[in-house]
């Protein structure tokens, strides 16, 4: 058996390393929180006119520790 790597392999590798190190520089950059909705919900909370939905809380609070154990 030979030792040597043909030129295909290292080339697709090399592709596949920089096409993750592409989308790694892609999502640092990308805005995680939605600023507007945010702005949205201050004002609101500012104004007395944000209301809470207990049973959508508890729900998103419910899927999120499922994916915390499963």
């Amino acid at each position: 058996q030979s030792s040597e790597r043909s030129p295909t392999d290292t080339l697709n590798v090399t592709e596949m390393a920089n096409l993750l190190n592409q989308l790694n520089d892609r999502l640092n950059k990308a805005d995680i929180v939605d600023v507007k909705r945010v702005d949205a919900i201050r004002h609101e909370i500012a104004k007395g006119t944000y209301e809470v939905n207990p049973l959508r809380v508890a729900e998103k609070l419910f899927r999120f520790e499922q994916t915390l154990y499963h």
